[in-house]
């Protein structure tokens, strides 16, 4: 039996589209992101690696964008073993161009 795909989210870290991830709903996926733990361990992987993730970057739940969804579902293919976990897919540039 297949499994219904879930909506997909994306974080927006200063207003740029960077990682994509499911969730059951919108609600899920902002008490996701609002997490400490969460929230925490995202601060920590992304200091010094990423510019827009300073101490005062805003971060954000959103539903992903068509193109976004598509990434985000390919990437996850990959880790379909991995199906109790939350995937972080990153997201490259190429999302934002036209």
């Amino acid at each position: 039996m297949e499994r219904k795909q879930r909506p997909v989210f994306v974080l927006d870290i200063s207003g740029r589209p960077t990682f994509a991830f499911e969730a059951k709903n919108m609600a899920e996926a902002e008490r996701l992101v609002s997490a400490p733990s969460f929230f925490g361990s995202l601060r920590d992987f992304l200091a010094g690696r990423h510019e827009a993730c300073s101490n005062g970057a805003s971060i954000r739940a959103r539903a992903a964008s068509a193109t976004e969804a598509s990434i985000y579902r390919d990437l996850a293919c990959e880790f379909a073993d991995a199906s109790g976990d939350v995937l972080l897919a990153h997201l490259s540039d190429s999302t934002t161009r036209p």
